[in-house]
């Protein structure tokens, strides 16, 4: 008897990539599914198994397995081989609760030299169907691709079995150059664990694909683009929610316009104390330079925005010396950071060190002031997510009961004794 291990419907999507994912077991064989939820999605689905052998010759130098895939007429789906294994994400989190970077950064590393080291490559340029899809980034010069385009290299479809490392899923392929540093970074926007790392560890896994701090919100802003391009624009999909989900905003008129005045505090090991009040944004949105030159050329410094906690966008810190700027890698005590949103429930600090600079320029804005709101948005971003893991398994759950009590009704001794039921209620 076949049974129905694993059900996802892809139902936040514009219709022609609406698609069922299942996992199913009869006689000790697991397969996998992907079925289009409406006609119009069979050529969407129909693509990977005609990607399959470009991929697979592809990515013949990485070391890497393309799991194979082929069209099940009756069933009007594609069906992939079962993978055993443990997948990337799987050990990522693992890495996660035992607080083990370096083997999150060793992960990172193999996949940035897999993503990397594809057969067919070529130097990036813009082409009419990327534009259409991720719009015009300012992206850096001189970054390498390939014409055939596999961004879902995420680790949630990366499997290890022993000597082996597998793609699993290989939905979203393009057949025209994206940057292999988007298909990097993505894999890092993707990845809950990763998103927990302080911004410290984070940056230092975007340098493994050499990706500087400023252009990471280059490539969230192609992501973006993506969510939108296979969501649409309605009301109800996921692009209408994401920025929700990655960007929040909260409106100014919670406080009062002439309390936005915040001093900028510098507090250096020497110790020496400096204030910086600087003029009244009404936006919020600030660019704030600090003259740090009397520090102390090796110190630990500590950077005050505000004196109570909120929730704060750091776009950069940046330091000056003999006229040319860096960006200077900080850490920070915010309790929840995404991507470059911070959410702190006490006084907003971000700590550095000093390596003779001259100038410090912070570039952030202020979404909101305070900590107890500060800390209900921490609780209900936490809870939400909780709730969302919830009603998916509840929904899976009960998908798979209706398909089982499906597959009994059709089996030969319940269809006789239906009958049988039928005939002595009608006497």
């Amino acid at each position: 008897m076949k049974k129905i291990l694993y059900t996802k419907f892809s139902r936040e999507r514009r219709e022609e990539f609406r698609i069922v994912t299942k996992i199913t077991e009869e006689n000790g064989k697991r397969q996998v599914w992907k079925q289009p939820l409406y006609d119009m999605g069979k050529e969407h689905v129909l693509k990977m198994q005609e990607n399959y052998p470009d991929l697979k010759d592809n990515y013949i130098c990485s070391g890497i397995e393309i799991c194979p895939c082929k069209w099940d007429e009756d069933k009007e789906a594609l069906c992939f081989p079962f993978i055993y294994g443990e997948s990337m994400d799987k050990k990522l989190s693992r890495f996660g609760n035992e607080k083990n970077f370096s083997g999150i950064k060793q992960e990172y590393e193999k996949l940035w030299k897999v993503i990397s080291s594809v057969k067919e490559q070529k130097k990036f340029c813009v082409t009419e169907e990327f534009s259409h899809i991720f719009g015009d980034p300012s992206l850096p010069e001189n970054l390498m691709a390939s014409g055939i385009s596999n961004i879902d290299m995420i680790p949630g479809n990366i499997v290890t079995n022993g000597s082996e490392i597998w793609i699993t899923d290989y939905e979203w392929v393009f057949r025209f150059p994206i940057p292999f540093t988007f298909v990097y970074a993505r894999s890092i926007f993707l990845q809950e664990t990763v998103c927990m790392l302080s911004d410290e560890e984070q940056r230092e896994l975007y340098s493994i694909a050499g990706i500087l701090p400023d252009q990471i919100p280059v490539y969230y802003q192609m992501e973006e683009r993506f969510q939108k391009y296979v969501s649409g624009t309605g009301e109800n999909t996921l692009a209408y929610f994401y920025k929700k989900l990655h960007r929040r905003s909260y409106p100014f008129n919670l406080w009062k316009k002439e309390e936005t005045l915040y001093p900028v505090k510098l507090e250096e090991t020497a110790p020496v104390y400096r204030e910086l009040y600087y003029c009244d944004y009404s936006d919020l949105d600030v660019q704030c330079s600090v003259d740090i030159s009397k520090a102390e050329p090796d110190a630990s410094l500590v950077l005050s925005i505000m004196e109570e906690g909120g929730i704060i966008k750091i776009r950069s810190l940046m330091g000056e010396k003999q006229g040319v700027w860096k960006n200077i890698p900080f850490s920070h005590h915010a309790d929840l950071n995404v991507i470059d949103d911070y959410y702190f429930t006490e006084k907003p600090q971000v700590i550095f060190q000093n390596a003779g600079y001259r100038k410090i320029k912070i570039d952030y804005m202020i979404y909101y002031k305070g900590c107890g709101i500060t800390s209900q948005f921490i609780g209900f971003i936490r809870e939400n997510k909780d709730l969302k893991e919830t009603v998916q398994c509840i929904g899976n759950e009960k998908k798979i009961l209706e398909e089982e009590l499906e597959s009994m009704r059709q089996r030969k001794v319940v269809r006789m004794a239906d009958a049988v039921h039928e005939i002595i209620k009608k006497g």
